[in-house]
């Protein structure tokens, strides 16, 4: 199962307008900048480093557009594939 910011950002896309958002969490201000994903899962553990997401300048929370989402969880699901293929080869 993808992190649940992954799964957070299809409400994040309802909200969102292109120029300003506040954090659900803190009611900060957000800004588009970049932060971290990372996820655990079926063997091994995938980190990428600067992904585009809206960022609270108060808390640090991160929310990532559709497009992000769509992108992780298709590398997610390639690395799913190669992880089931290594381990079901003789």
């Amino acid at each position: 199962m993808p992190d649940e910011r992954v799964l957070f950002a299809h409400a994040v896309r309802q909200m969102a307008r292109p120029d300003k958002m506040n954090c659900i969490h803190c009611h900060g201000e957000m800004k588009r900048s970049k932060a971290p994903f990372h996820v655990d899962r079926n063997g091994y553990h995938l980190v990428l480093d600067t992904v585009p997401a809206w960022v609270c300048h108060q808390c640090g929370e991160a929310y990532f557009e559709e497009r992000e989402v769509d992108a992780i969880q298709s590398v997610i699901k390639g690395l799913d594939q190669q992880t089931r293929q290594l381990v079901t080869d003789p």
